[in-house]
């Protein structure tokens, strides 16, 4: 299997990153993608994640063109503070109050980049403002749930080959035609 190649999840593995994120393991696939053997985590997973932790809210700046030609993006996520952090916060001294809540709100911040170099596939070309903004959130999401490694959706886009393009149809097919 190239690296260009993804597959659902074996059982085993499912399972087990289920159990790891506590993600429920039927939408294990819809949350991960295994690529070369690397399990990849998609922005639903990072969603999932991030919302048990707690998000408040999800800030994403207009994309803007840099001089380079690239689509940049820059993605906040801001923690939601519980009634119990509040009233552990209100009984602070009044001097440290301020610097604490500054500290507990302040948001998760990472920027999302998309262009020719790493978007090689010329029909999604029109797509990199909103892949900028994809990467943006991912990234910031990933940072802030402080559990996962790259992101699917942060890759860079492969490119296939005529042959591997004709070998895939072929492999979709027998799998068609073993359900059908």
């Amino acid at each position: 299997m190239s690296i260009t190649e993804s597959r659902k999840m074996e059982v085993r593995d499912a399972t087990e990153l289920a159990a790891f994120y506590n993600v429920p393991k039927g939408l294990m696939n819809a949350m991960f993608v295994e690529l070369g053997g690397v399990a990849y985590p998609k922005q639903a997973a990072l969603l999932y994640v991030g919302h048990k932790k707690g998000i408040q809210r999800i800030e994403v700046s207009k994309p803007l063109l840099s001089a380079e030609g690239e689509w940049v993006c820059e993605a906040k996520v801001y923690p939601m503070l519980g009634l119990q952090k509040l009233q552990e916060v209100n009984r602070l001294p009044p001097d440290l109050k301020a610097e604490a809540l500054h500290y507990l709100t302040a948001p998760t911040i990472e920027w999302g980049h998309a262009g020719k170099e790493n978007v090689r596939m010329s029909t999604m070309q029109a797509w990199l403002p909103e892949m900028a903004i994809k990467r943006a959130v991912c990234r910031a999401l990933r940072l802030f749930a402080g559990s996962f490694g790259t992101s699917y959706e942060e890759l860079p886009e492969a490119e296939l080959s005529q042959d591997e393009l004709k070998d895939a149809a072929n492999k979709a097919a027998q799998v068609q035609a073993k359900i059908a």
